[in-house]
Parts: structure tokens; C-alpha cells; sequence
């Protein structure tokens, strides 16, 4: 006979532990002090002798003469363990201290006690700082109002003793009750009848391995194998099949009925088919058959960059595989770009489609793979979303993506195109600045600075906000320049002495950290035929060669007598259309480092940052 499960106890409120069948006392205060469950099991079956084998510990089966001859009555008698449970510790504890506690098992009788379990409630108000047994498992159950320690002890010998140690801590000013309750396994007993009845017995019988996709058949045979008519007998199917039921009638003993079931599966790997025969008589008997159904899974894995810069080019790596235990047929990829991004290979003989590519792969044998490098350009700021998929006959299909976050940057660059010398003195020269935006974004708060050494002036500006003073251009601040967008600027100016005259022009800008220098020298000659050696501009601050052959002085960078010039407006002309060249109000100039190269003296317009 099964023995029911025992159900442990879930805290203070918890029916006492019990099972079926079995009349339980729990502890009561006998003569010694020793809690004396009782359990009461008898049953009185005539006609037949019962014939136990292995009895448990505990169990006694009567040799009576009558039980031998086949009397009408059979008596089972059971014997169970005596136990003993004591807890011990202190009456009286303080509030936040710990004290010691035990619960003590014993078992004075000779039966040995098997599955004991012991429950011990308390408060929540007290804290188990440690808990340990000499044996067992130990439980802990947490409530709101109530907690409970359970211990399990497998077995207590016939006179021995089992100890649990707690250690209790109150949290509270008040008293509690520390309440024990303990139960063991009940003993089970079996008298064995024999009888003349029917029996079932099934086989399920059908393919080890099927196709995805096509249709196995699975035979039933059902035998009656016992003594008597099997009445009614029929097979149920699970729900899975359609939870039908096959009408199979009567079998006479030692006979068997047969069915057969096709069965289409749906779903992968290993399966299996089970049904119930039932008859009348409570008979029933279940069988099952397993098998494995195979089929292709293509698998796409992709790996790319998590972060690149707008403009610059990304590699995805593509890996389609057949992860499945059958051939994958008919199996087209396709990978779709993002938006703002721009193909360039990794795929021989694919075929470019809107948004991305496409090709043919064919057939993928089990654990085959296929691997691609697929480059782009990445043009688009943003999380931009790299996918691909891969599909093929049987309705196979698999898909993955990756993002990469894009960065658009302004990136400045400064050409200039300085005047081929040699010139004329007094004849008007021009350079051509042109800034370009090779970035991907927009750059704000452009500076601009040009300078000239002693000997040359600018006369006039196109193409940005400017004023004029000795021996430089002071610019207002270009307020944006689109990515892609170049800007194109021209200093005009005029030389008033010969000599070798030094052009330098400085941009800087804050978003982004830029800044770019341009210096060029132009040799400017007189009506008369210039002398075999000339002087060279001097950086302020140092001393230059003496002339051998020219009573010119060193030039340098600023006035020639040193003295502050005040910077006046110049002729400009309107600059491009849009109104991003615009400068803001007030915006500072570009700060430029000190040295030889400026001229002395020089006096910059109001609010500027270019140092004097």
C-alpha cells in the first residue's frame, strides 16, 4: 500500500501532523513524561491467509493455526516506538539576549523511530541567532505573527537520543510561549490477497526517427494477460492526439486487440506517444513509445562595432549556421543596412535591393555554416540597427540584428592660396582662404586671425565679417558652418616696401577643439634691380642679421615706429546666402599665443582676446 504524503506543517496555525489512517495523540503528559502516540491499523480480511514478505520493523503477522488453514480471519497486528521529547532552557531571559535552548528526542523503547519530526513555534518578537542538530534537516518558517523551526530526523535508535541546539534572542519586554509538537512516520502493513481478476498490458510500437513534417504510424496492442474477461475495454488518448477514446469491446483472457494512429509531429527533437487502456474493474494500464523528430534550425549570429563615427566604414560579421540534425534546403539570406548607411561588399554574387542585399545559399548540412564580412558606410548619426535573417524550406527561419551608436563630428580644415612671387611693390595681392567642414556635423564658433608683417597692409575682405587694422584682419566669429560646406574667404592687400613679406593666418574653433595655422612668405621687388641680399622679418623679441647690401631695417610684424593703431572697418563684401556667417554679438576673438611673429605694438579692437 503507497503511503500518503506527509504534509509539514506551515506555522503556529498548522493542523497537527498526522496521516491517514492513523490515529495520533500528540504529546500528553503520561506518568513518565513521555509523550505515547498511538496508532491503530487492524483489518479483518476473511477467506485467505495473508503472506507478507520482508515485513517492516515493527510489523507482527500472527501464526495461527487458523491463519494457516485458511480461516475466515486474518489479524495484522503493529508495533511502533516509543519516544520522548524534552525541552530544555531557561524560564526567564533578557530582552536583547541570547539564551540557549535544546530539544531533546529519545527513544527508550527497542523498536527503532523512523521519520521523526519535531516542530518548535515562537513569536516573531524572538530573533534564532543559530540553530544546529546532531541530525536531520532543519527548517525555518518566517510570519508576520508567528515563526517555526522544523526538524526533520531521519531515524532514532532503539535507545538512543537525537539533541537540536537553539539560540533565542527577544526583541520585546514580554513573555512568549515556546510551543513543541512532534509526530513520526507511520508504520505500513500489507495483507496480500490473491485474487482471479483481468489485467491490461499495452505496446506501443512505431518509428524511432521522423521527418518534420511527414507522417509516422504507431501501432497499439492491447493483451488482456490476467485470468478473467477484460470487460469494456478501451484506449484513450492524450490530449495532445485529440484526447479521443478507441472502443476495443471485450478480450478474453490471454487475447489482445490491435489499432493503428498516424501522427503528424509539430514541433522538434525528441517526443513521445502515450495512451491509457481501461477497462471495467478499475483496470487501467498507460504505455508509451519515443521518438525523434529532425529537422533544420538555421541559426544567424551577427557581431559588429558598438561605436563608430559617422562617415567612417563598419564591419559586420555574419555567421548563418544549421544548428538543427537534418539538411536545411533552399536557404536564402538577406541583410538589411540602416538607414543612412551605404553597402560596399562582403557578399560574393549578392544582389543589392533596396535597404540592403540579398543572396542564395542553398543547402546547409547539419552544423554547417556560412560566414561573411559585410562592410558599409556608416553616413547617419544615431543607434543605427544592423539585421540579417536567413530562411529556407520547411518554413526555416532565423534572424538577429546589432546597434552601433553613430557620433557625427565637425572636422575643420584650412587651405590657403598665397600669391606667386615675386610681386611689385604697390600692387595689390590676394589670398584666398577656404575653410572646409570634412565632418559629419555641423561646427559652431569658427575664429579666424590673419596677419601680415611690416611693409604690407590689408585692404579690403570678401566673403566674412571683418575690420581692418595695421598689419591685420580681425574677423567676427563664423557662427556655423554645415558639414560638407566649405566657406571661402579673400584678404586683399597691398605691399608698400620690397623684401620678403610674411602672411600668416590662424582659425580656431571650440566645437570641435580645433586649430589649424597657416604662414606663407611673398617676395615683393622695387623698380630698381633688388640687391643680392635681404633682410629677413624677425620674430618680435629677437635680433635679426645685419643687411650686407640694403640699408633696409629687419621688418617685423606691427608698425614700424611701434605705436598703437587703431583698427578701422573694412571694405567687405556680403557674405553667402543662409546667414550661418552671421557673427553672434560681442563674440570674442580667437586668443593666439604671444610672440616675434606679431607686430609690435599693436593695438586690437575692443573686446577682442588677441593680445597686444
Amino acid at each position: 500500500a503507497a503511503t500518503a504524503p506527509r504534509t509539514l506543517p506551515g506555522g503556529p496555525a498548522a493542523a497537527p501532523l498526522q496521516q491517514p489512517g492513523v490515529t495520533q495523540t500528540l504529546p500528553t503528559a503520561s506518568p513518565g513524561g513521555v509523550p505515547s502516540p498511538t496508532r491503530t491499523d487492524v483489518a479483518s480480511l476473511p477467506g485467505q491467509t495473508p503472506a507478507p514478505t520482508n515485513p517492516a520493523p515493527g510489523l507482527s503477522l500472527p501464526a495461527t493455526p487458523e491463519a494457516n488453514a485458511g480461516a475466515e480471519g486474518v489479524a495484522m497486528i503493529m508495533r511502533g516506538p516509543t519516544l520522548r521529547v524534552d525541552v530544555r532552557g531557561p524560564s526567564s531571559i533578557g530582552v536583547g539576549k541570547a539564551s540557549p535552548f535544546e530539544v531533546l528526542v529519545s527513544n527508550p523503547g527497542q523498536i527503532p523511530a523512523e521519520g521523526v519530526l519535531v516542530a518548535i513555534d515562537f513569536p516573531a518578537m524572538v530573533n534564532v541567532d543559530a540553530v544546529q542538530g546532531t541530525n536531520g534537516e532543519i527548517e525555518q518558517t518566517d510570519g508576520t505573527q508567528a515563526a517555526r523551526i522544523i526538524w526533520t530526523v531521519e531515524q532514532v535508535a532503539s535507545g538512543g537520543q537525537q539533541k537540536l541546539t537553539l539560540q533565542l534572542t527577544p526583541t520585546q519586554n514580554a513573555p512568549f510561549n515556546l510551543a513543541t509538537e512532534w509526530t513520526l512516520m507511520p508504520l505500513n502493513g500489507v495483507a496480500q490477497i490473491q485474487v482471479t481478476q483481468p489485467a491490461l498490458a499495452m505496446e506501443v510500437t512505431g518509428p524511432q526517427e521522423v521527418q518534420f513534417g511527414q507522417t509516422a504510424t504507431f501501432k497499439f496492442d492491447v493483451t488482456n494477460s490476467g485470468s478473467g474477461l477484460a470487460e469494456n475495454v478501451m484506449v484513450r488518448l492524450p490530449e495532445e492526439l485529440g484526447g479521443d477514446s478507441k472502443p476495443l469491446g471485450n478480450i478474453p483472457a490471454g487475447e489482445s486487440r490491435s489499432f493503428v494512429l498516424e501522427v503528424t509531429p509539430v514541433e522538434a527533437g525528441e517526443m513521445e506517444i502515450s495512451a491509457t487502456a481501461l477497462a471495467d474493474g478499475g483496470l487501467s494500464q498507460q504505455a508509451s513509445a519515443k521518438f525523434v523528430t529532425r529537422r533544420a534550425n538555421l541559426d544567424v549570429a551577427i557581431t559588429g562595432p558598438e561605436f563608430k563615427f559617422a562617415g567612417t566604414v563598419a564591419t559586420y560579421d555574419l555567421v548563418i549556421r544549421n544548428t538543427g540534425d537534418a539538411i536545411a534546403t533552399e536557404v536564402i539570406a538577406a541583410a538589411a543596412l540602416p538607414e543612412g548607411a551605404d553597402y560596399i561588399d562582403g557578399v560574393e554574387g549578392g544582389e543589392q535591393v533596396e535597404g540592403g542585399v540579398r543572396w542564395t545559399i542553398g543547402q546547409l548540412a547539419p552544423n554547417e555554416q556560412r560566414v561573411y564580412a559585410i562592410r558599409c558606410i556608416l553616413n547617419q548619426a544615431g543607434a543605427l540597427q544592423f539585421e540579417a535573417g536567413a530562411r529556407g524550406a520547411g518554413e526555416l527561419a532565423g534572424a538577429n540584428a546589432v546597434a552601433t551608436t553613430v557620433e557625427a563630428v565637425a572636422d575643420l580644415a584650412l587651405h590657403v592660396e598665397d600669391p606667386k612671387g615675386p610681386k611689385p611693390v604697390g600692387e595689390e595681392v590676394t589670398y584666398t582662404l577656404r575653410i572646409t567642414n570634412r565632418g559629419s556635423k555641423q561646427a559652431t564658433n569658427v575664429n579666424l586671425l590673419c596677419q601680415f608683417s611690416e611693409g604690407i597692409e590689408p585692404t579690403r575682405v570678401r566673403g566674412a565679417q571683418a575690420e581692418l587694422a595695421p598689419g591685420q584682419v580681425l574677423f567676427q566669429p563664423i557662427a556655423r558652418i554645415d558639414a560638407g560646406q566649405e566657406v571661402v574667404i579673400e584678404v586683399t592687400a597691398r605691399s608698400s616696401k620690397e623684401g620678403n613679406i610674411t602672411f600668416r593666418a590662424e582659425l580656431t574653433c571650440d566645437t570641435p577643439e580645433t586649430r589649424r595655422l597657416f604662414e606663407a612668405t611673398t617676395r615683393f621687388f622695387g623698380s630698381s634691380r633688388p640687391s643680392s641680399t635681404t633682410s629677413v622679418p624677425s620674430p618680435r623679441g629677437t635680433t635679426a642679421a645685419a643687411p650686407t647690401s640694403s640699408t633696409q631695417p629687419p621688418s617685423s610684424f606691427g608698425p614700424a615706429n611701434g605705436s598703437p593703431t587703431t583698427p578701422s572697418p573694412a571694405p567687405t563684401e556680403p557674405a553667402p546666402s543662409g546667414g550661418q556667417l552671421q557673427p553672434p554679438a560681442n563674440a570674442p576673438l580667437p586668443s593666439l599665443p604671444t610672440g616675434g611673429s606679431f607686430r609690435a605694438g599693436l593695438m586690437p579692437r575692443p573686446g577682442s582676446s588677441v593680445p597686444r
